[in-house]
């Protein structure tokens, strides 16, 4: 009780300031209308970084009186006269609304900004790594807990899966989602390649059956290939270890693997990918080689075509690992 009455007391503080008292607000002012002030921030996280904060207290946007069409407006307006005047029209930009009694500020604001955060910006995600570093942090594991994945976890991973590209959005893919601990001792007695401890997997399949259009005939492995790569990405993210298992082309791995799970006509297995807590860690990496890099078309030879290479596998098999 006492900490909504001075969350309160704040915010009726704050109101009063900036309707009688404007020129105590830190940051210089860059615009005000009746109902709104916009300000630079005084501690930028953006190069552009400028608060809109109305002058009179809402605790948040659940809160914002919908009925009120001046304050909506005026909103509008003063936000794009500061996108225009900061030349934003032509770049990347966010409008970032904040409110609820755990701000720094508990009233709603909007945060206007651009370019690249400056150091670490409180405006990122505070419960996940930046996308790259979970790029770099993804790596096969091979060795698990034995701690079961939650249902609700794996939903989330299947969730990411689906949120993949594919050609003409036909997303041609089902998933088989394998916890039990009888089929997966299938799997490792039956596949050269998925020996590992893990506690789940999940069967990618290309689906003709489910298929939106004829796009997935021809380009099924490119859209599960990518729904893939989010599981593995969303995994990392999420404190999982995960490998992917390669099953298609070949013909025998696809036949145990169809065999093993029933899997009815209309679908081709492409994968199983194995995922559980690991109990082995990797060093981030990223693999990234300057001569591996185009700039431009290759340069022609006297055939008219590019000209060619040499490749070297290194003697000790170094690279191989897949991982």
């Amino acid at each position: 009780m006492r900490k909504i009455f001075k969350s309160v007391l704040f915010i009726r503080a704050i109101g009063w300031m900036f309707t009688h008292a404007g020129f105590l607000m830190p940051g210089r002012r860059l615009g005000e209308t009746d109902n709104w002030m916009a300000v630079k921030h005084p501690k930028p996280a953006y190069p552009v970084h400028i608060l809109l904060i109305p002058k009179k207290p809402i605790r948040d946007w659940l809160t914002f009186p919908v009925d009120d069409r001046s304050l909506y407006g005026e909103f509008v307006q003063l936000s794009q006269r500061l996108i225009r005047e900061a030349d934003l029209a032509s770049k990347n930009y966010r409008l970032i609304i904040n409110g609820g009694e755990n701000q720094s500020t508990p009233q709603l604001h909007v945060h206007l900004i651009s370019g690249d955060p400056i150091g670490d910006s409180p405006l990122r995600s505070k419960n996940m790594d930046d996308t790259l570093d979970i790029i770099k942090k993804r790596r096969s594991i091979r060795k698990f807990t034995d701690q079961p994945v939650e249902k609700e976890t794996l939903t989330l991973l299947l969730e990411a899966a689906m949120a993949a590209p594919s050609a003409m959005n036909a997303r041609p893919w089902e998933f088989v989602v394998i916890t039990d601990k009888g089929t997966m001792d299938q799997f490792r007695q039956a596949l050269l390649f998925g020996k590992m401890n893990a506690p789940a997997a999940i069967c990618v399949l290309g689906s003709h059956r489910m298929q939106k259009g004829k796009a997935g005939d021809k380009f099924w492995v490119q859209d599960c290939s990518a729904a893939t790569e989010n599981i593995l990405l969303a995994a990392t993210a999420l404190g999982l270890g995960s490998v992917w298992v390669g099953i298609h082309p070949v013909t025998l791995f696809q036949r145990q693997v169809s065999r093993n799970l029933n899997l009815p006509d209309g679908v081709t297995p492409l994968n199983l990918i194995y995922i559980g807590y690991p109990a082995e860690e990797k060093v981030a990496r990223s693999q990234y080689e300057e001569d591996r890099v185009h700039w431009g078309p290759f340069p022609k030879n006297k055939n008219g075509k590019g000209q060619t290479i040499d490749n070297e596998v290194p003697e000790n098999g170094e690279g191989t690992d897949g991982a």
